[in-house]
């Protein structure tokens, strides 16, 4: 294995115990330690939840039971 040249994509290539395993050794994009591929690859954006699924999620709610008497027990007074 050899290590990445200085200002070099870190990106793995191949399998770690191959004596042909690499990085991909290409320029790195600014501030990151990939080239401009790779870190597209490692960082990708994750998409806002839909809102029509935001409605059919809604918003959490804790129930009686887990809010006040799980904490005393979990014994219910009413009848």
């Amino acid at each position: 294995m050899t290590l990445p040249q200085r200002g070099a994509c870190c990106w793995p290539i191949g399998e770690p115990r191959s004596p042909d395993y690499r990085t991909c050794d290409a320029p790195r994009q600014r501030g990151s330690s990939y080239c401009a591929e790779h870190h597209a690859r490692a960082y990708r954006v994750v998409p806002a939840m839909p809102a029509r699924l935001r409605r059919l999620v809604g918003p959490r709610r804790i129930s009686r039971a887990a809010s006040g008497n799980a904490r005393r027990g979990g014994h219910s007074t009413s009848r």
